[in-house]
């Protein structure tokens, strides 16, 4: 029958992978002419762009840098005129023309002239101001001057021109505007005033983005300005655009070209992706069928759309929860048979073997009293009691396992529970560090008290076996779904292998354990209703999650 049904399963892949072979190749034709359409396209597209946008853009940025510049030209004639008044105001100045005659008249006096070139640079606003003899020599100055070369324009000095003047400086970073105007007494030369001030378009530069001066070797035109330069020189500086419209274009159409010459390829890939997702059904309920083949019953396939595929869908997962569900009845089934026959074997133990261990205690509590005096032999006698006390315990940790749990079922406050827990686990074991967390609230559970604080004993004692000098906590609370206890070491947590297995009957860690104890754990749970829960977190943590309290226990 297993190969018959392997054969069905097969039979409908082979057909359709042989029935989308033409639908394949018809899709790829269609993919590669939609491509090619796009292609060309995208290349009209890509010429288009190219031609008339990018012209467009250059234009409006030309006709942007050229009013820019008529901006700055009139700026800097109204500047040039200001300061060239007030040159002339300032060179008239009665004080300042007496201290410069008391400087000529008395070969180098020039205090008085300080004062009033300094008067005059404060009062006209005046960056600097200074007063140059015929010859060139400075007289007088305010401050150093702005533009750092003092000798800019300073050859009209020896000019027999008496004319005021101003000139617009570039010293690299902003413009200046110079003024030369004579100081003259009844017609007579004494000196020159020189002054400068920033001039006021350095403002206008600095709140138009995108634009800025630069020297230009270009000749004279609509976007250049004429200015002298630090080195006295008539220089030329250009407006220009530090925009990156250009280089966005220039990048945006070389990705607009890549883009389309690319967009046939991509559409034929989307129609073959096309055809991928419409068979991703079969491929994956083929995928799930092997899985369900090999036992995982758990998988499900996610139905696509209403058509047959996503009914035989839809019958798939149906299928796999039906078979789930008779996996889980069968090892629920297993596991009562297991239990069943741990109970005959528990049974005929206690018949076959209680009796005489029994019987081998007894004898050697009788021999130990008679032979007090002999030490070493009192000693092997009560080597004898420890391990016929150890194998009843056995025998009656398999009992308590093989058979079912009847017990007296009463309604039992958690956080009295545990707190008598923890007081016969700190006189059982002195040494260990016992720390109870309580939770925010009571709450009650219905159980067998015994049964629960055997349980708990349990866990304990695995908890202190595993990490003797580590806090250990019992933990009780509320849950969303109902109560819990919760014990908690600090030692090394479960291993994979034994979190696999750790209920298993027999199975144990210990080089000396019985694997039975917590075997019982889960016994007692389940006859409670409850589940156990096992993770690592900082150490080992084993919960007891009880159902909520309306839920009667099982038993």
């Amino acid at each position: 029958m297993t190969a018959s049904n392997a054969s069905a399963l097969d039979l409908p892949r082979r057909a359709s992978a042989g029935g989308t072979g033409d639908r394949g190749s018809l899709l790829l034709r269609i993919a590669l002419l939609l491509g090619a359409l796009l292609a060309i396209l995208g290349l009209t597209l890509f010429a288009a762009v190219d031609y008339w946008i990018s012209r467009e853009i250059e234009s409006v940025e030309r006709d942007r840098i050229e009013r820019h510049v008529v901006e700055l030209r009139e700026r800097l004639n109204a500047d040039v005129r200001q300061l060239k008044g007030l040159a002339s105001l300032a060179a008239g100045d009665s004080d300042l023309v007496h201290s410069t005659q008391y400087h000529v008249r008395l070969s180098g006096e020039a205090k008085a002239a300080e004062q009033d070139i300094e008067r005059i640079a404060t009062t006209l606003d005046f960056a600097s101001a200074a007063l140059f003899s015929l010859d060139g020599q400075v007289i007088a100055r305010s401050a150093p001057p702005a533009t750092v070369k003092s000798d800019i324009g300073l050859g009209r000095t020896t000019d027999n021109s008496s004319d005021t003047s101003s000139s617009v400086v570039w010293d690299g970073r902003k413009l200046w505007i110079l003024g030369f105007a004579p100081v003259q007494s009844e017609g007579l030369m004494l000196a020159w005033l020189r002054v400068e001030r920033p001039a006021s378009v350095n403002l206008l530069l600095g709140d138009t983005p995108g634009l800025h001066l630069v020297p230009s070797s270009a000749a004279p035109g609509p976007t250049t300005i004429a200015v002298v330069g630090l080195d006295g020189r008539l220089t030329h500086l250009e407006s220009v655009s530090d925009d990156r419209s250009g280089a966005i274009i220039a990048r945006a159409k070389r990705t607009l070209g890549a883009i389309f010459l690319l967009g046939g390829l991509v559409a034929a890939a989307a129609m073959l992706l096309l055809l991928r997702r419409e068979m991703r059904p079969l491929r994956e309920l083929t995928k799930a069928v092997e899985a369900v083949g090999r036992g995982d019953f758990h998988q499900r396939v996610r139905s696509h759309g209403a058509g047959e595929v996503a009914a035989l869908t839809d019958a798939f997962n149906s299928m796999a929860e039906d078979l789930g569900r008779l996996r889980g009845m069968e090892q629920s089934l297993r596991e009562q048979e297991k239990i069943t026959a741990v109970g005959r074997l528990a049974t005929r133990l206690a018949h076959d073997i209680n009796n005489p261990i029994t019987v081998i205690k007894s004898a050697a509590l009788l021999l130990r009293g008679r032979l007090e005096n002999d030490v070493q032999t009192s000693n092997d006698l009560d080597l004898i009691v420890r391990h016929a006390d150890r194998c009843a315990n056995i025998l009656q940790g398999l009992l308590r396992f093989g058979r079912p749990l009847r017990g007296k079922p009463e309604w039992l406050a958690l956080g009295a529970l545990c707190t008598d827990v923890i007081a016969q686990a700190r006189v059982r074991w002195p040494s260990g560090q016992w720390i109870l967390v309580p939770g925010e609230s009571d709450c009650t559970v219905r159980a067998d008290r015994g049964q629960l604080e055997d349980m708990l004993e349990n866990l304990l004692n695995n908890a202190y076996e595993t990490a003797p000098n580590d806090p250990i906590e019992l933990r009780w609370g509320e849950a969303e779904d109902g109560s819990f206890l919760e014990v908690r070491d600090h030692g090394v947590g479960f291993s994979q292998e034994a979190r696999d297995h750790l209920f298993e009957l027999f199975f144990t860690t210990k080089a000396h354990g019985t694997g039975i104890g917590l075997a019982n754990v889960y016994a007692t749970a389940r006859a409670h209703g409850a589940e156990v829960v096992v993770r690592n977190e900082d150490g080992a943590v084993v919960r007891i999650a009880f159902p909520a309290a309306k839920r009667a226990p099982v038993y």
